[in-house]
């Protein structure tokens, strides 16, 4: 991918991989790749889910004080 992943990008790429292994029934060497894409994918996704909540709290937190 050429273009910087975003969290969206990442996560139309996980639906469009699902919908390739429920229609197409990948090859064994397919599968694998899509498998080992999606778990990429969705790491990338959890690490911008806990960024974001760290930000939201900190944020939070600044105006408490």
């Amino acid at each position: 991918m050429s273009e910087k992943l975003t969290y969206k990008s990442a996560t139309e790429e996980l639906e469009q991989i699902a919908h390739q292994i429920e229609n197409k029934e990948p090859d064994i060497d397919e599968l694998g790749k899509m498998v080992k894409r999606a778990k990429d994918l969705i790491l990338f996704c959890k690490k911008r889910l806990k960024a974001t909540e760290e930000d939201i709290d900190s944020a939070l937190g600044e105006l408490e004080d």
